[in-house]
């Protein structure tokens, strides 16, 4: 379900769980929020304030898509941008191949 932008902020009302701030760069906002917490395929409508996620728009159009981090975030917007729509998760695939968290991250030893 798209949301507008607009109306977030003048409701402070979101789909997906609890705004908590808007991030905007250039044509690409994420809006930080606490998600609804889930059992399997179902939804409680109880808020989880353990965890945050980031939900993106590009160019004030909604992905109808959600990352566990800010920078996941920018780079599935950038893949969106870029790749299009139907991308195969290339914002997925550059984290997992930067190690960038929380994708696969691997330890280093010292």
């Amino acid at each position: 379900m798209s949301q507008k932008l607009s109306e977030i902020e003048k409701t402070s009302k979101f789909t997906w769980g609890k705004p908590i701030e808007l991030h905007k760069i250039g044509p690409y906002t994420l809006l930080e929020y606490y998600p609804w917490r889930t059992s399997g395929p179902s939804v409680a409508r109880v808020i989880d304030y353990s965890s945050t996620a980031f939900h993106g728009w590009f160019d004030d159009e909604d992905t109808n898509q959600s990352w566990p981090s800010l920078e996941a975030g920018i780079a599935g917007l950038i893949g969106e941008k870029w790749g299009g729509r139907n991308n195969g998760g290339v914002g997925y695939y550059f984290c997992k191949m930067i190690d960038a968290p929380p994708y696969d991250k691997v330890e280093v030893a010292k």
